[in-house]
């Protein structure tokens, strides 16, 4: 399964997910505190796993949480300040995110784990084992 920005709802929606409709918007005004955080949701057999593309940032910038069902991921990307330059033109975000999905029935809260590297954050959301697809060998007497 692929997450395709352009119609996040359905496919995330069916993941059990729960997108609000801020987050849903790819469009997000200078100025209002939130900066956009590309992501991509990925499926395979055991688990879903969140990318989230957050350059210029370390571990220590951002923290996740899962209460009640839900899963947040918050960060601040700062700007370096210099006082002996003055920045004329940019098109870079910084300032605060904030990112909320209710996880659903599927995934196993328990072992939820992330990892943050080369400016990637990669959150495994593992399925619960009565979820996964499980083979049944058939005995022959």
């Amino acid at each position: 399964m692929r997450f395709v920005i352009n119609n996040p709802m359905p496919r995330f929606a069916q993941c059990g997910f729960d997108m609000p409709e801020a987050a849903m918007r790819r469009h997000h005004v200078r100025g209002h505190g939130e900066f956009p955080i590309n992501m991509e949701l990925v499926e395979s057999k055991d688990s879903y796993t969140i990318i989230a593309d957050l350059p210029g940032m370390t571990k220590e910038d951002i923290s996740i949480k899962v209460e009640n069902g839900t899963l947040s991921i918050q960060g601040e990307r700062k700007r370096e300040e210099n006082e002996n330059t003055n920045v004329v033109w940019s098109e870079r975000f910084f300032g605060k995110f904030r990112r909320d999905y209710k996880l659903g029935e599927k995934v196993n809260v328990e072992k939820i784990g992330a990892e943050f590297k080369n400016g990637m954050l990669m959150i495994t959301l593992p399925f619960k084992d009565e979820i996964k697809p499980k083979n049944i060998e058939v005995q022959v007497n």
